[in-house]
């Protein structure tokens, strides 16, 4: 079994063919380093928003059913209220799944670019 974990590292890289293991090594570190600075900013940017829909959609979800209660529509003022943060919170999620959907088709991009799966 000692055998099979360097198989195993080796079969993961992405050699190129007709390159030295110099060259093999400064390409694969080029790799690494767009990956850290450019890649890591990136999906860490998008885990934060999927945090952040996900709060949004929770609120939105308990403003609405705030709508249709009695104690929210018998009161024009707070049906206002609680109209208004129904808008601004959808309109916030409508800016967040356009970032959301921009930000993975980036990624995926750079990915595919990098030879990096999963």
């Amino acid at each position: 079994t000692l055998g099979a974990a360097p198989a195993a590292s080796t079969s993961s890289r992405q050699s190129v063919p007709g390159v030295n293991r110099k060259e093999q090594r400064r390409i694969e570190a080029e790799q690494r380093e767009i990956k850290n600075k450019v890649l890591k900013p990136l999906e860490t940017e998008f885990a934060a928003l999927e945090i952040k829909i996900a709060e949004l959609e929770g609120a939105q979800a308990t403003l609405t059913q705030q709508l249709s209660s009695d104690e929210v529509a018998n009161i024009p003022g707070k049906l206002r209220e609680v109209t208004n943060a129904v808008d601004k919170l959808a309109k916030s999620l409508e800016t967040s799944y356009s970032r959301w959907g921009a930000l993975s088709e980036e990624i995926e991009r750079i990915r595919t670019k990098l030879g990096i799966t999963g």
